[in-house]
């Protein structure tokens, strides 16, 4: 038993941070909100994350993609199927954490650690 367990073991580690690298890739580029359309989020390779509204720059975080408790203080589940996002302001290093429901080539969906609700955003087209 403890054979079959330590051949898993890996096998789901490996596909957790498959995972989380796969977000990590497509996060990557500028978002708007679906609600508000002014709001927009930019992040970049270097991990870093602008907010921007109505074009102008609201303020710098800096931003991690991860599968561990806690968050923000708040432990969370942590399996193969979840992922969070963390946001540090640069400036007063306040921190806010959501949990990625889905990142795709067109949406981005994360919810508040500390709240209900959803927040989706939309992928920007560059032209």
């Amino acid at each position: 038993m403890l054979f079959i367990i330590c051949l898993i073991i890996p096998f789901l580690s490996g596909a957790q941070s498959e995972g989380i690298q796969n977000k990590r890739s497509l996060i990557i580029g500028a978002w708007h909100s679906e609600t508000d359309e002014k709001w927009k989020l930019v992040f970049s390779v270097d991990g870093t994350c602008i907010q921007y509204y109505e074009d102008r720059i609201l303020e710098t975080n800096k931003y991690a993609i991860s599968n561990t408790t806690p968050q923000c203080g708040e432990n969370v589940l942590v399996n193969d199927k979840t992922s969070y996002l963390s946001l540090i302001n640069q400036e007063t290093e306040e921190e806010w954490c959501y949990e990625i429901y889905g990142v795709t080539e067109k949406y981005l969906n994360i919810r508040p650690i500390d709240r209900g609700g959803f927040m989706i955003f939309v992928r920007q087209n560059v032209h």
